[in-house]
């Protein structure tokens, strides 16, 4: 059983390398290769219990696979990460809370895996994987709105 303090973490990696990482719905294969890496992501019918980084013995490069150049390099870094839009809670339910009272809403927001060179920056960053795909919808006025992930209506008191 891997723990997120073993999972989240910098990964040494020599050339011709290959690791394989699993989380939530993802599956991520990366290579490194002498000037880069090689990126290969897929999406899972089933979730997997547990997170999971292991050597692979090989990627083989075919359509679906990602060529990144980026020099001489031998660290990855895997950061969790929250949705890279907006996200919005579609409430089904009828809440009231009374003036001057309050309440707290806990919402499960699924991570996405930031897979970096090097260093943790924009400039450095391979892919984002998310754990599990969110529906896409829209959040604002139809004329002034920006797109946004749904996570429904599950909430927690």
């Amino acid at each position: 059983m891997m723990n997120p303090q073993s999972f989240w973490k910098k990964y040494p990696i020599k050339v011709n390398q290959t690791l394989g990482f699993k989380a939530g719905y993802a599956e991520v294969f990366i290579k490194h290769v002498s000037n880069g890496w090689l990126v290969k992501t897929t999406s899972l019918a089933q979730a997997v219990d547990e997170m999971e980084a292991i050597k692979v013995d090989d990627l083989l490069d075919d359509q679906e696979v990602l060529h990144f150049y980026s020099g001489n390099t031998s660290e990855l870094i895997l950061v969790p990460a929250l949705p890279n839009k907006a996200v919005v809670f579609r409430n089904n339910k009828n809440i009231k809370v009374s003036a001057g009272e309050s309440t707290r809403l806990f919402f499960t927001i699924p991570l996405s895996m930031q897979f970096y060179f090097d260093e943790v920056k924009d400039e450095t960053r391979l892919t984002e994987v998310p754990l599990r795909r969110l529906s896409d919808t829209w959040f604002g006025e139809m004329d002034s709105g920006e797109p946004a992930y749904s996570i429904g209506s599950t909430y927690y008191k």
